[in-house]
């Protein structure tokens, strides 16, 4: 129970990118891996960063589509600062109206930022 909020938060997010980009854009991304399955996976269940040499790779893939690759950025972003939320949670139940507060926050920002 302990993950689940958090994975459920973090696929919230990654579903805002899946909806809110051009079926071009995925296939684009996907085709030039620049996300893979594994990335998803790792974002996900612990936020481990890309090795620089890997990251240059990908941007160096994606030259292309730099809109889409900054949404990715940012939805990366935003998966991390939610988990980081969810990682948070308050022991007692008088800090959980501020946690919630900062979760609806991240929440609709994410929402802004991606398009929905």
């Amino acid at each position: 129970m302990e993950t689940y909020g958090k994975k459920q938060a973090s696929l919230d997010i990654f579903r805002m990118l899946l909806l809110n980009s051009s079926d071009a854009d995925l296939n684009y991304g996907m085709g030039c891996k620049l996300v893979t399955e594994e990335d998803v996976l790792r974002q996900l269940w612990r936020w481990t960063p890309l090795e620089c040499n890997e990251t240059a790779k990908r941007i160096f893939r994606g030259r292309k589509r730099m809109g889409f690759l900054k949404k990715l950025r940012l939805t990366v972003n935003m998966m991390r600062k939610i988990r980081e939320n969810y990682e948070a949670y308050p022991n007692t139940p008088e800090g959980f109206s501020k946690w919630q507060q900062q979760t609806l926050s991240l929440m609709n920002q994410a929402k802004m930022q991606l398009g929905e």
